[in-house]
């Protein structure tokens, strides 16, 4: 959070994405994540869900059973509810956010700690006129 707040003091605006937001494994850390970034100072904040194509599938399945046996299957299912019982779903309206029930509910509790840490969704227009290319 040093890096925010140097970040922060110099006038550079900050924009967190929160990503890829697991369900099961990391979406409960959410709400604590947003806090902390808004008190460094953040700006914005936006997240996306975790995409599985397919050739990912195989290697976060078997990540999961290694380090998670025990929420493993409750991780795959939640994924598929939010993809229409599929995996990935390429798309582009569904692919960052999902769809259904588990991508509704972490689209809800997103926004409202988003709006809690007063964070807004869209970061500030950039000011390209201050920007001075680094000496040679």
């Amino acid at each position: 959070m040093k890096t925010i707040r140097t970040l922060k003091q110099a006038g550079v605006p900050l924009n967190i994405l929160l990503a890829p937001v697991i369900p099961v494994l990391t979406d409960r850390e959410m709400e604590m994540i947003l806090q902390a970034v808004a008190q460094a100072g953040a700006d914005t904040a936006n997240y996306i869900l975790l995409r599985l194509p397919g050739e990912l599938l195989a290697f976060f399945t078997e990540w999961l059973q290694q380090h998670y046996p025990d929420r493993a299957n409750h991780v795959i299912q939640q994924i598929q509810q939010r993809r229409h019982r599929k995996h990935y779903v390429a798309s582009f309206e569904h692919r960052a956010s999902g769809h259904g029930h588990i991508a509704d509910m972490i689209s809800q509790r997103f926004k409202l700690a988003r709006q809690k840490n007063r964070l807004t969704q869209k970061p500030n227009q950039l000011n390209c006129e201050l920007f001075q290319p680094h000496p040679v």
